[in-house]
């Protein structure tokens, strides 16, 4: 059964006066389609939404903020900056751990079963997110203008 948002829904079409079975009749064709076309790309909108929950949960988990203008990490960058201008990859990405590995590597980080641990011995968790070594830039481009 086809669910209609029109104000005559309370009257059955029999009952409808014959000037307005017309128009209760074109109405209820159309949300018709409208529900047939969501039944065709329910499951779409259902992984999109389950992606854009990964994408949050990746991003948080690596403290990333979200706020208005999208997503930034923990020293300012927008992900979009962060991606494009940068080059570096998004937590969401298979390369992100990689990456976060190499950079505190090459900061002099080692690891261990409880995580990694600043050279000075102190673990991970005792650092502001933005003071971590995936988080230090070298150099900015130009472009960004910071």
């Amino acid at each position: 059964m086809i669910m209609s948002t029109h104000p005559l829904d309370h009257i059955k079409m029999k009952t409808a006066p014959a000037y307005m079975q017309a128009e209760l009749s074109e109405h209820n064709m159309k949300r018709a389609a409208q529900w047939e076309n969501y039944g065709k790309i329910a499951s779409q909108v259902d992984a999109a939404m389950a992606e854009m929950d990964r994408i949050g949960e990746a991003r948080a988990r690596e403290n990333w903020e979200p706020d208005e203008g999208g997503w930034y990490s923990p020293n300012g960058f927008s992900d979009v900056d962060w991606e494009c201008e940068l080059g570096y990859p998004l937590p969401e990405h298979d390369g992100w751990f990689n990456w976060k590995a190499q950079k505190r590597v090459e900061a002099g980080w080692r690891m261990d079963d409880s995580g990694w641990y600043a050279p000075d011995g102190r673990h991970e968790s005792e650092f502001d997110a933005e003071a971590l070594p995936e988080y230090q830039m070298e150099e900015v481009p130009n472009s960004l203008n910071l």
